[in-house]
């Protein structure tokens, strides 16, 4: 798992819950769950491309692998109650 931080953009109030830093978990789909669960992790937010590409179907988004994927993160959000994004 990787973890990026970004601080907020200059001008930008810091405190603002809109602007706050933003912390990105790279993970693997079998531990969503446990990503999901981490207390300030607000929203899942899913990348088609980058999970196609690690789950070896690159760019084939029906393939039943990423259906699979795909409905462990809504169930995981769903668990925690936190969002479920996806970039189309």
């Amino acid at each position: 798992m990787a973890y990026e931080h970004r601080q907020p953009r200059q001008g930008r109030h810091p405190e603002s819950p809109s602007h706050r830093n933003l912390a990105r978990a790279v993970l693997k789909v079998d531990r969503v769950d446990e990503i999901a669960a981490v207390d300030g992790v607000h929203v899942l937010f899913v990348g088609p491309m980058d999970l196609s590409v690690s789950l070896g179907v690159i760019e084939q988004f029906d393939h039943p692998t990423m259906r699979t994927a795909f409905a462990k993160v809504v169930e995981a959000s769903r668990k925690t109650k936190k969002v479920a994004r996806l970039l189309l």
